[in-house]
């Protein structure tokens, strides 16, 4: 919200700066408008001020725990103040399985599948960022249930109606659950689908590129 505030101040002074002859009807108009909106956000953030300063309180231990590396500690708070607060619960189950996940990784991938069936069920891309924690490169799990992660990836899938971002994430799943025949399949599938996407970010692109090739260049045993 301040960052809106500090945008909406830039413009102003944008507007201000244009030139020191005095302001055509037109800039006096957008200067108005924008000044408005200005007062606006001002009364929003002075609204909410109060309810953010109250839950930072909240999840000050929390971070203090997650700071001080002490996970068991960190998930136990999670816990108590989601039971306290419900409705922070949502928003605190991506750090519980962080944290459980530092200390116990089957524990927190059960936890992962329950929330993709639970509190998750209809969010498909935060159930495409438990799987990524799962099986991207460099995840610090060492043993990833790939089969979970498969039947998460897939459930995200269908929920967003085959976004390719998503899809990308289930081939990717396949190939760690040594199914290269259909991480090669699902890969080929989306690629195509962000490829016609003329919108569709090309850093992606050439990541999904890259996979595809890896999925072809592999044995037919994966790691």
């Amino acid at each position: 919200m301040r960052r809106t505030s500090l945008l909406i101040f830039l413009a102003i002074f944008a507007v201000a700066a244009n030139g020191q002859n005095a302001p055509k009807a037109s800039d006096r108009a957008t200067q108005a408008k924008v000044a408005t909106e200005a007062k606006r956000q001002q009364r929003e953030d002075a609204k909410a001020a109060p309810a953010l300063s109250k839950q930072r309180a909240l999840l000050k231990p929390i971070m203090d725990a997650r700071m001080k590396k002490d996970y068991k500690r960190e998930v136990v708070l999670i816990d108590k103040t989601g039971k306290a607060h419900p409705e922070l619960s949502a928003s605190l189950a991506y750090e519980r399985f962080a944290a459980m996940a530092e200390y116990d990784e089957a524990g927190a991938q059960k936890y992962a599948g329950r929330l993709a069936g639970t509190t998750f069920k209809n969010d498909p891309m935060q159930v495409n960022s438990l799987v990524r924690s799962m099986v991207e490169d460099g995840s610090p799990m060492k043993h990833p249930n790939a089969t979970l992660a498969v039947k998460m990836a897939h459930q995200a899938y269908k929920v967003s109606k085959e976004d390719p971002m998503i899809g990308e994430t289930l081939a990717l799943a396949y190939y760690r659950a040594k199914d290269r025949a259909m991480a090669l399949k699902t890969q080929k599938r989306v690629l195509a689908k962000a490829a016609a996407n003329k919108q569709f970010d090309p850093a992606m692109l050439v990541v999904m590129k890259s996979r595809l090739k890896m999925y072809q260049t592999a044995p037919a045993k994966t790691k």
